[in-house]
């Protein structure tokens, strides 16, 4: 399957079309837009485009749905979006009337995907009235596939009786919500496009998908195109038509510039010990409630070159707090693990809430511990620079760098934690460790909405924002830098 720009790897980026902003949805928030069409579209001819990167695994009959049409007994439906990980359009009344499923499972979180579908009931071939695309490539193998009857009418899409919901199921009154985010969301009204009206294949890397401008293609009187671009408005429609979408538990803040051309960081809820944190906010807020355990993740990117820059902000303060540090992603042994702290185990390092500095399991105060941290708590920031080309660690409370800290001293180290003892070379992530009753919001340089801004900095290429300003030549770990960065 090819993939997408930015979304599984970094490569260099050229000069094409750039998506700007995203709109984070989150389950736990209630979060999705609606609008009920003012007339009636094509009941027959349609196509959907959409750029999703998902928060959670859809395992088992579990739905993420993108776009829903249905009333509370969800009879009649149309649903276009995952489930069980794989790419689903579904359409019905009283019975299934179009059903079809990819053997392909979307797995990878942290990646953008370009789902499509163009659909055609009046073809005369059956196999050929609804195509669905992954990444620029047609589905062709199928986990389940029930093909609509020829010129069969859509009963609840695009028709003045059933609401669009992006981002929600209205089965039942609208229980299950979208958990991801989403950019590019075109709809139209009236014809089956190829996936080539929304995106291509790199010139240079012809293996990888990526997005094109869409602002000049016929969306057809309900067609639309959200780019949550304005984010006092992110409905609105940039199509022309003026079919603006009303937004639901949305704020200004959960716009973001995390797209399928500049694809940042996140927390990883793949990427854990036995006992995992609870991600939300787009796998950037995490919080654990197990006892006295600890739970830990780390993040979607990793890397073993370059220097990297992130801030944690502690929202809720539990029993001995929360552990921010890095681990090594590279040791085979390590997510065999029961349960970690950073710094406890091998290969990992860690600065404590109670202002105890660990590393590499060791329990002497030689290179270990530092009684020149600071204890940190509820609405405390700590800010950590990862040198991996010189191979120093420094954390920051508040925008002061602990031990004298300064992470632009390079070779020296000067207030640094050396990594000599975490394996030069290996791939690096950032993690964290938080017991129960702590809450933490991780800002990679695209923040959630519990991580409130008040200053803004971006780092030297222009990339995220940060509470504080990243150090010089430290960058955002976003698939743009990386990519400088080799």
């Amino acid at each position: 399957m090819p993939l997408i720009l930015s979304g599984n790897v970094a490569t260099a980026l050229g000069t094409g079309y750039d998506v700007d902003n995203s709109c984070r949805f989150d389950d736990g928030s209630s979060a999705y837009m609606h609008k009920t069409p003012g007339s009636a579209g094509s009941s027959r001819k349609v196509t959907i485009s959409c750029w999703y990167k998902k928060a959670q695994p859809t395992n088992g009959t579990t739905w993420q749905q993108i776009l829903n049409c249905s009333d509370s007994d969800g009879n009649p439906f149309f649903a276009f979006g995952l489930k069980a990980d794989k790419f689903t359009v579904s359409s019905g009344s009283g019975s299934t009337e179009l059903q079809k499923q990819s053997t392909q499972v979307l797995r990878d979180i942290g990646a953008w995907y370009h789902l499509c579908v163009g659909i055609d009931t009046t073809d005369g071939t059956a196999g050929d009235r609804v195509k669905m695309y992954i990444n620029g490539t047609r589905v062709t193998s199928f986990a389940a596939s029930t093909n609509p009857d020829q010129n069969y009418d859509f009963p609840s899409l695009n028709t003045t009786s059933y609401a669009i919901n992006i981002g929600r199921d209205d089965y039942g009154g609208g229980e299950a919500y979208l958990d991801g985010y989403l950019a590019e969301v075109v709809f139209i009204d009236g014809s089956a496009l190829a996936p080539t009206s929304f995106g291509e294949f790199d010139e240079d890397s012809p293996t990888i998908w990526k997005p094109k401008d869409v602002s000049g293609l016929t969306f057809g009187t309900q067609g639309f195109y959200l780019d949550f671009e304005d984010s006092s408005a992110l409905g609105d429609d940039k199509s022309g038509n003026g079919n603006d979408y009303t937004a639901n538990n949305l704020a200004a803040t959960d716009q973001s510039t995390d797209t399928p051309t500049n694809n940042f960081c996140v927390m990883s809820p793949l990427a854990h010990q036995t006992r995992a944190q609870t991600l939300t906010e787009g796998n950037l807020q995490a919080y654990y409630s197990s006892g006295s355990n600890w739970g830990t993740n780390w993040a979607s990117i990793a890397a073993k070159n370059g220097k990297w820059y992130a801030e944690v902000l502690v929202t809720a303060y539990g029993s001995n707090g929360s552990n921010i540090g890095i681990v090594n992603v590279d040791m085979t042994a390590f997510p065999n693990q029961a349960a970690i702290s950073n710094g406890q185990d091998e290969f990992s390092a860690g600065y404590y809430s109670t202002g105890i500095l660990q590393r590499n399991s060791e329990t002497s105060h030689s290179g270990n511990t530092n009684d020149d941290y600071d204890s940190y708590g509820a609405d405390d920031i700590v800010s950590m620079a990862m040198d991996l080309d010189n191979g120093f660690l420094y954390w920051a409370k508040n925008g002061t760098w602990q031990n004298s800290g300064d992470p632009t001293s390079a070779g020296t180290g000067t207030g640094g934690v050396a990594t000599s003892h975490l394996t030069a070379g290996d791939t690096y992530a950032f993690s964290s460790n938080i017991r129960s009753g702590t809450t933490i919001s991780w800002n990679f340089g695209n923040p959630p909405t519990t991580f409130s801004i008040s200053s803004g900095n971006a780092d030297a290429n222009g990339y995220g924002n940060f509470e504080y300003a990243p150090p010089s030549g430290y960058l955002a770990l976003c698939t743009k830098n990386l990519a400088e960065e080799g």
